[in-house]
């Protein structure tokens, strides 16, 4: 691998040789790298070095490279200034390049750090720190934590970035594993300030926020314990992989309201130290900004850097056929997606408050079934949360006093959907070989 600007060569790496020179190139991503034309890359050097030309202290073996997309060349960038503002604990730093893999222009990347446990990244004690992921793809890791309190809701577990799973002892496993569990049961038992770093966990959330964030769960979720001390924090790492941002104008970001993660309950709490450090921090951020965001992109724009991605674009757009947008226009776009969104907050985060509703439907068993479930779900086909979005459903009791069976759901909107079933086993019950009743929700009331 080189690295070339103009006609200065900038880096060699060498041929491969395992420990020695050279480096072995991979796909990153999950969904996008069975989905999209084009793919993300990691880089691991056989010996470290920094790629982004600084000093001895940021050498490293890994890197990555991040696909940049019509329309959103600037995602990341505004993304990291954001996790920069917001103070949270490491900002990833970057330069954008062509990419050319064995002749073939694959086109415009950011060539970026990593998340890994380093003192020039998101640094842990080195002998009892660790950093882990939320991870919706938990099931192709060789280790995950087990299940807590919350997988219900979203099937989700911890993994490890550091230590690495080839490393980690099993004593590790059960220590963190522990950790985490007294974590979450804090949550729900409302002291979970004396669990989690506070301050981090409102910083990353208000980022998310201001960035209108639409993914939901696979917001690459990094927490770190800096140590295994007693009384020592769980702190929220940076902000990663802004693919979807700026698509929530009149909501807060999805991950904010879903029962995806913890802050729904946060918010929820009889605890309010979540909700008044979020508003505290919102009230740092606001007056900043919008004039922070404009100085930021107006410098980008004129900087060789700046000047070298808006020509580049073009040639992006050559490789993967689509009709270029100008950097002028992707800068005023985002400049005003930041004087709009911060109208938006200002107004919503003083009474913020729980979006969620509580919806009942009801069953009357007339036919006597043996056991009675509800499956729900939207017409778009999604299914709420687990276990009532999971066939059969959720198992449902008699009320004594009605003879009815009620099933009681807390959801940003109603649910348009439901089934109840007898437990039978799925496409039986598409063909009504087994005992269903189908009904829209709002009319489930059975004579």
């Amino acid at each position: 691998m080189t690295i070339v600007k103009g006609e200065d060569l900038l880096y060699d790496s060498g041929e491969y040789e395992e420990d020695v020179s050279g480096l072995m190139l991979s796909h990153r991503g999950n969904t996008s790298t069975s989905l999209a034309l084009k793919k993300a890359y990691k880089i691991k050097l056989q010996k470290k070095a920094d790629l982004l030309f600084r000093d001895d202290s940021h050498k490293d073996k890994e890197w990555g490279l991040l696909k940049c997309e019509n329309e959103k060349f600037l995602n990341s960038l505004v993304g990291f200034k954001v996790n920069e503002m917001a103070g949270l604990q490491w900002t990833p730093r970057f330069m954008y390049v062509n990419l050319v893999i064995n002749g073939d222009y694959k086109g415009v990347y950011m060539l970026m750090e990593t998340v890994k446990n380093s003192k020039a990244r998101l640094s842990v004690d080195k002998d009892s720190g660790y950093i882990i992921e939320y991870d919706a793809y938990w099931w192709n890791e060789d280790l995950s934590l087990f299940e807590g309190q919350f997988f219900k809701w979203n099937s989700m577990r911890y993994t490890f970035k550091y230590p690495d799973s080839d490393d980690i002892t099993q004593n590790q496993i059960d220590f963190i594993q522990g950790r985490v569990e007294e974590m979450e049961n804090s949550i729900t038992a409302e002291n979970y300030d004396q669990y989690i770093d506070v301050p981090s966990f409102a910083a990353w959330l208000i980022a998310h926020d201001i960035l209108g964030d639409s993914d939901g769960c696979g917001s690459n979720i990094f927490l770190t314990l800096p140590n295994s001390d007693m009384g020592t924090k769980f702190q929220m790492g940076n902000i990663w992989d802004m693919d979807a941002i700026e698509l929530t104008e009149d909501n807060w970001a999805a991950i904010h309201y879903l029962h995806g993660y913890y802050f729904e309950w946060l918010f929820r709490n009889e605890n309010k130290m979540f909700t008044e450090t979020y508003k505290s921090k919102w009230d740092e951020l606001s007056p900043l900004l919008v004039d922070e965001m404009n100085r930021f992109l107006d410098d980008f724009s004129v900087s060789d850097e700046g000047l070298g991605l808006g020509t580049c674009m073009q040639y992006d757009a050559l490789r993967w056929g689509y009709d270029p947008n100008r950097l002028a226009a992707e800068i005023e776009k985002n400049k005003l997606w930041f004087t709009n969104r911060k109208a938006w907050l200002d107004e919503h985060t003083a009474d913020i408050c729980s979006p969620w509703t509580i919806y009942t439907a009801t069953f009357n068993n007339s036919d006597a079934w043996e056991n009675v479930y509800a499956y729900v779900w939207y017409v778009d086909a999604n299914a709420v949360q687990e276990p009532l979005g999971s066939w059969p459903g959720v198992k449902l009791a008699k009320n004594e006093e009605t003879g009815h069976y009620n099933v009681i759901i807390e959801s940003i909107k109603m649910p348009e959907n439901i089934i109840f079933n007898d437990g039978c086993i799925e496409y039986d019950a598409v063909v009504g070989i087994n005992k269903t009743e189908t009904y829209k929700f709002e009319n489930n009331k059975i004579s």
